[in-house]
C-alpha cells in the first residue's frame, strides 16, 4: 500500500482488513496503553508536559 494513501481511501480500507493491517493496530494500541501507563504512574510526567505545552504555546504566540 502506498504510504502516502488517505485513510479515508479503498486502498487504506482493504488493507486494514488484512492481517498486517491488524497486527499494526495491535502495536500502536500497546504504544497508546504504555504511554498511558506512564502517565498515571508518573508522580510528575503530566506536570512536565503542561509546562512544556505552556512554554511552547507562548514560544509560538509570539511568530
Amino acid at each position: 500500500m502506498d504510504e502516502n494513501a488517505s485513510s479515508h481511501s479503498d486502498d487504506f480500507v482493504v488493507n486494514g482488513k488484512t492481517e498486517r493491517g491488524h497486527e499494526a493496530v495491535l502495536h500502536a494500541s500497546k504504544i497508546i496503553a504504555g504511554t498511558v501507563f506512564d502517565l498515571i504512574t508518573s508522580e510528575t510526567l503530566i506536570k512536565d508536559i503542561k509546562l512544556e505545552f505552556k512554554e511552547q504555546k507562548s514560544k509560538m504566540a509570539s511568530y
